[in-house]
């Protein structure tokens, strides 16, 4: 048997939005107060939203991967849990995965942080 491992050779963006860590957090709670993983990869935790089914098995096989949105914030650190206090939640505890080891992500963080960058020139 023969296994062949190919890498997605484009990673498509089309929006990013850079926050602080709690209005991150925020955004990942669900109506009924449970919280969505986050990612975490060299200073950088984030929630990537992509596109619906349309298309996705052409794309993937064209080696393309679509992020309809990435929301970031800095965060120095990694730590499998983030914990904040809100008003409306009380204490929050959101896992957080360490993608450090996984290239997409890694490609997609120093994209994130070349952005960030230049967009404060």
């Amino acid at each position: 048997m023969k296994i062949t491992e190919e890498p997605i050779k484009e990673l498509i963006v089309h929006e990013a939005y850079k926050m602080d860590l709690k209005e991150l957090v925020l955004q990942r709670i669900r109506p009924d107060g449970r919280p969505i993983l986050l990612s975490w990869c060299d200073g950088i935790v984030y929630s990537v939203f992509t596109l619906g089914e349309k298309n996705w098995d052409e794309e993937l096989l064209k080696g393309r991967y679509h992020i309809a949105r990435v929301y970031y914030a800095e965060m120095k650190e990694y730590k499998s849990i983030v914990e904040i206090s809100t008003e409306q939640f009380g204490g929050l505890k959101i896992p957080v995965l360490d993608n450090s080891v996984i290239e997409m992500e890694t490609e997609l963080v120093k994209w994130l942080k070349a952005r960030s960058k230049s967009a404060k020139k």
